[in-house]
């Protein structure tokens, strides 16, 4: 694998140096319009099938490699060539995210997934056109996309991964193909703008908090064989089961143009660049336990805790280590808050969550502060700037308003799920992934506390009432619940394709299985088939 650079873009070559795929730009004095379907170098020519998404390490937090485009704050348009296959990787930091000018790009009908966070934080996304190719959109693939406003799909799509779309304000109806199986966990949470879903008959699984917060009333559903997530969609939406036949047919709008004038660069001189080595998870000491599915299972465990655990009457945090980022530490951005008595409560929330991507809770007295309300209504006793750097301790920076402003707060994960314990520096609490439980932050701590050696794993949880039955394979786990749903994890992290998952452990175990089942017949079989082992 080796990288050269040809009219300002870099390449990187891939399937035995056949095919590339471009990496990022250098030296160009003008916006990228065009991408080019073949590149020739040093008389080789290569086909472009991929464009680079990035890096991101779930061993090392702070461990991560920009995707090609990812903050690019000129790029406005772009047209991608019929060769594209992919654009991006799992886990990736997002090819396109942050390009806040980025407002039309042509998506060839070569295009067949589109990973995690490739367009998120895209504001100026209005509308989205699928090739005809696409099957996978990964996780929060185009989440806040605030103004995104319309979506036309393509008939061959069969996954929406979870947070897909979640916080796209603007995003109206939508007319899902009849391909569709998957919509994953939160992938429309947060779209204010939906009134109405149609579920066509081929989706199988509608995961927890899909439509969540959004403005769904009325919901539709053609399919007779499907599992839904019992807080799927708004508690006062109106859930109609109807004939799969009568599902409304859907018409694709005519595709739009594609950019057409070439990129105009200065030509950087065609010499090889020496291969800087990518990215890789730490490795883990030989003597160190190997880590199982502890962080995964407590991840899934913590969905069935009550609402209760998740509001103010949640048990306590224990107390936990500090962070070896010291309170005054130089190290860390540093952010100023300006708090006056007319300052809102949802305001100081709001610059909280842009600085950190946590959530900030004031407090009244022992009650919960309501958005309206002002700093000086909650006994705010100092007007004036409140400074901190991001390597500051949660249990600090929560004392520090208190006796320096006389403000009673806590701060929360970012989902709203539960309280941060004091021992995450505010960059790490924005970093605490959905439903976590506290497990999952006492091992961030752990390992900010290693120095450098992988933090130990933590126990595998008990298993709740709602799991039916569970099976282990190396480092996989399946779990099969009550209500039939099935999850796979391997690690820490959650399949979102969960049937791909299954069929490449039964290829390892020997597990022959029918192509015609669906997700749930394959989970509980398999897992009946590794237990009998």
């Amino acid at each position: 694998m080796s990288t050269f650079t040809v009219n300002g873009l870099v390449y990187e070559t891939i399937n035995d140096d056949k095919e590339v795929r471009l990496r990022g730009t250098e030296g160009l004095k003008r916006p990228v319009r065009n991408i080019p379907a073949e590149v020739e170098f040093n008389g080789k020519k290569y086909k472009v099938t991929e464009v680079y998404g990035g890096y991101f390490s779930i061993f090392n937090l702070d461990k991560y490699v920009d995707g090609a485009f990812r903050g690019d704050d000129v790029l406005a348009n772009l047209s991608l060539p019929e060769t594209i296959k992919a654009i991006g990787d799992h886990n990736s930091t997002g090819a396109f995210k942050d390009c806040k000018k980025l407002k039309d790009i042509y998506l060839p009908n070569s295009l067949e997934t589109i990973e995690d966070h490739s367009f998120r934080s895209c504001p100026a996304i209005e509308s989205l056109y699928f090739g005809d190719n696409l099957k996978t959109i990964g996780s929060w693939a185009f989440g806040d996309c605030s103004a995104l406003k319309e979506i036309d799909f393509n008939d061959k799509l069969e996954i929406i991964g979870y947070d897909a779309f979640c916080n796209c304000s603007s995003l109206k109806n939508v007319l899902f193909p009849e391909s569709l199986k998957e919509i994953g966990h939160d992938a429309f949470f947060g779209c204010k703008a939906m009134t109405e879903v149609n579920i066509p008959a081929s989706v199988e699984t509608i995961e927890g908090k899909a439509f969540e917060d959004s403005g769904v009333k009325v919901v539709n559903i053609y399919s007779e064989n499907i599992n839904i997530a019992e807080d799927a969609f708004p508690p006062d939406a109106q859930v109609n089961f109807l004939d799969a036949n009568s599902f409304p047919k859907r018409k694709r709008k005519h595709r739009g143009t594609k950019t057409v004038e070439a990129p105009k660069a200065t030509h950087v001189a065609e010499e090889p660049k020496k291969e800087e080595p990518k990215p890789k998870p730490e490795s883990k000491s030989a003597d160190a336990p190997k880590q199982k599915s502890g962080g995964f299972l407590s991840k899934l465990f913590g969905m069935f805790r009550s609402s209760d655990d998740s509001e103010d009457n949640a048990p306590a945090p224990a107390a936990a280590a500090p962070s070896p980022a010291k309170d005054e530490a130089t190290s860390g951005d540093m952010y100023k808050f300006n708090l006056t008595s007319g300052t809102t409560v949802e305001a100081l929330g709001k610059e909280f969550n842009d600085a950190f991507g946590a959530q900030l809770r004031l407090y009244n007295g022992n009650k919960k502060a309501e958005p309206a309300e002002t700093l000086g209504s909650l006994g705010l006793t100092a007007n004036g700037a409140f400074e901190c750097r991001s390597s500051l301790t949660v249990g600090s920076f929560i004392e520090r308003m208190l006796q320096n402003h006389g403000l009673k707060v806590k701060v929360y994960t970012c989902d709203w799920w539960v309280a941060v314990l004091d021992g995450l520096t505010l960059k790490a609490a924005g970093m605490v992934k959905k439903n976590a439980v506290k497990a999952d932050m006492e091992s961030m701590i752990a390992y900010q506390r290693s120095d450098g050696e992988p933090a130990p794993a933590a126990p595998a949880p008990a298993m709740p009432a709602q799991v039916k039955k569970s099976a282990t394979h190396k480092d996989y786990t399946i779990v099969v619940m009550k209500d039939n749903k099935v999850v796979v994890g391997k690690g820490d992290d959650f399949f979102d394709n969960t049937k791909a998952a299954l069929r490449e452990i039964a290829g390892e175990v020997g597990f022959q299985f029918d192509t015609n089942w669906t997700t749930q017949q394959l989970g509980s079989k398999l897992v009946d088939f590794l237990n009998s082992k």
